[in-house]
């Protein structure tokens, strides 16, 4: 390969490359338009191809390190992290999460109802059979088990007497 034919070849890709990082550089990648966003894409796609042309060849390395600059600099234009903003999250908690539940309020509801569902089932089972709650499930504490039991109700801070015991012993 004729290393400087290949420079000549490339070399208005990699300087046009270099353009759209200045104006990265300057505004930021969401202001470049789709398509110039396009061509970032391509070229830099381009430009690392070569750059691995350029490292193979041993003729120029500052066409090498020029290419990694320029490489290594729309690197970390497309994988820069991701930045979150406080105006983001106020924006979506005003409107984007009411929106989000406005359009799946089919599923919420149904998430509701079956978590009602299942609180009314266990409470009326545990209602008219408490001693199977705190027998098998120990899921009701045993001061909770007066007021299912017939026995007297008990002041919030009082001890139960021996006639408060409930019938699961």
């Amino acid at each position: 390969m004729d290393f400087r034919r290949f420079v000549d070849e490339h070399r208005t890709q990699w300087k046009r490359l270099e353009v759209l990082l200045a104006r990265i550089d300057d505004h930021g990648l969401r202001r470049l338009s789709s398509e110039d966003t396009r061509e970032f894409a391509q070229l830099y796609r381009k430009a690392s191809a070569d750059l691995l042309l350029a490292r193979d060849e041993a003729g120029d390395t500052d066409v090498a390190d020029y290419l990694s600059a320029i490489v290594g600099r729309a690197y970390a234009v497309i994988h820069q992290p991701r930045r979150y903003r406080r105006d983001a999250l106020i924006r979506f908690a005003r409107s984007g999460f009411p929106a989000l539940f406005r359009r799946e309020k089919g599923y919420v509801g149904a998430a509701a109802a079956t978590l009602l569902l299942g609180f009314l089932t266990a409470f009326i089972l545990t209602s008219a059979r408490p001693e199977v709650a705190q027998r098998e499930h120990r899921a009701i504490p045993r001061a909770l088990l007066f007021a299912s039991c017939g026995a007297r109700r008990l002041r919030l801070g009082s001890r139960p007497t021996v006639e408060d015991r409930p019938i699961v012993q």
